[in-house]
């Protein structure tokens, strides 16, 4: 029977099509598959001398938030965390617990988000924090918009294009220093300020503009640590095609309830 399970999981086979190919009705296959989905099986946190992680939450309907670790060397899901959000409490906790197993962390790649990042210095001060440079150059290009006007968007918008093709120390230096011209040359627009009578305070006027200038400048220094260390996944990728496929099984099973949903996450993980 877990073979038929095993398709609705991880093949997108309705109960429809198994239960044709299984013999067994749809009473049957979907009794037996809840039994399943409501004893989700034990992970296995294989000890290692050194990590090499991508951390990322994803989230579902119903306030549901799945946070897991991955292990991007031997691609696998190493932990995971059931909440309603990103919160450092909860991410620290789960980095102590690896900790106490005996488990070191050499590198973790995420999104930016300030609650992974401040528990992993919290937890493992000596590990290299790699900001996804995938999710920086998404971002940027989201806030100019396509087709910005002013010309020190325009030119950002070029700069932050060129992001992916960096592939050594070399380009890494010399788009640092593009930008580096590009914000001193711009710096009067990006720091102008209006005076917004109605609330009485200064605000920047080119808001999207400076938030895409002021991200590059934070992130700069964590986007390329995996130009020393070719271990270390320069962007979350891995786990967005992952979260990406997860989503997609699970809408075509529209009608589980919570606890089903996310039996059903714990079997595709193991999977």
């Amino acid at each position: 029977m877990f073979p038929w399970f095993e398709q609705w999981i991880m093949h997108r086979a309705t109960l429809n099509e198994l239960s044709v190919e299984s013999g067994y009705s749809k009473r049957k296959l979907q009794s037996l598959f809840d039994q399943y989905l409501l004893s989700p099986p034990t992970f296995v946190i294989h000890r290692r001398i050194s990590l090499y992680l991508i951390v990322d939450g994803t989230y579902f309907n119903e306030g549901l938030c799945l946070i897991l670790y991955y292990d991007s060397e031997l691609k696998y899901a190493l932990l995971y965390r059931f909440s309603t959000n990103e919160f450092y409490t909860e991410i620290k906790e789960n980095l102590e617990n690896l900790k106490q197993l005996g488990i070191d962390v050499s590198a973790v790649t995420s999104d930016g988000k300030r609650a992974i990042i401040n528990a992993v210095k919290k937890v493992y001060p000596n590990a290299v924090v790699q900001r996804c440079m995938v999710h920086v150059q998404r971002d940027v290009l989201k806030w100019l918009t396509r087709k910005p006007k002013s010309e020190a968007a325009k030119e950002l918008r070029y700069l932050a294009g060129l992001l992916h093709h960096i592939r050594g120390m070399v380009e890494q230096h010399m788009w640092i220093i593009a930008f580096e011209k590009w914000y001193s040359k711009h710096r009067i627009i990006i720091e102008q300020k209006v005076y917004h009578t109605p609330t009485g305070r200064w605000w920047y006027k080119h808001r999207a503009l400076r938030r895409a200038a002021v991200m590059i400048k934070r992130a700069n220094a964590d986007m390329f640590h995996f130009i020393g260390n070719g271990k270390i996944p320069k962007t979350t990728n891995a786990l967005d095609s992952y979260f990406g496929h997860l989503k997609g099984t699970l809408n075509i099973h529209r009608g589980l309830s919570k606890e089903h949903r996310k039996g059903f996450i714990l079997r595709y993980l193991h999977l």
